[in-house]
C-alpha cells in the first residue's frame, strides 16, 4: 500500500517539474525573442555612425540569430 502512495507521489511530482520546465523553457525564448529588435537596432546604429564596418555588422547579426 504504502508503495502504490509512493509511486502516485512520485509520478505526480514528475509531471509537475516537467511542466515547470517547459514553462521556463518558454518564458527564457520569449526573453530572447523579445531582444532580438532590440539588438538588430543596436548593431545598425553602430554601423550608421561608422562605429563598426560591414563586415562587423554582419559578424554581429549572426551572433544574434
Amino acid at each position: 500500500m504504502v508503495f502504490v502512495v509512493f509511486i502516485i507521489l512520485v509520478i505526480i511530482n514528475f509531471m509537475v517539474i516537467t511542466k515547470g520546465a517547459g514553462r521556463i523553457a518558454e518564458v527564457g525564448a520569449r526573453f530572447v525573442l523579445d531582444g532580438m529588435p532590440g539588438k538588430q537596432m543596436a548593431i545598425d546604429a553602430d554601423l550608421n555612425a561608422g562605429l563598426i564596418g560591414e563586415d562587423e555588422a554582419k559578424r554581429r547579426r549572426t551572433e544574434v540569430t
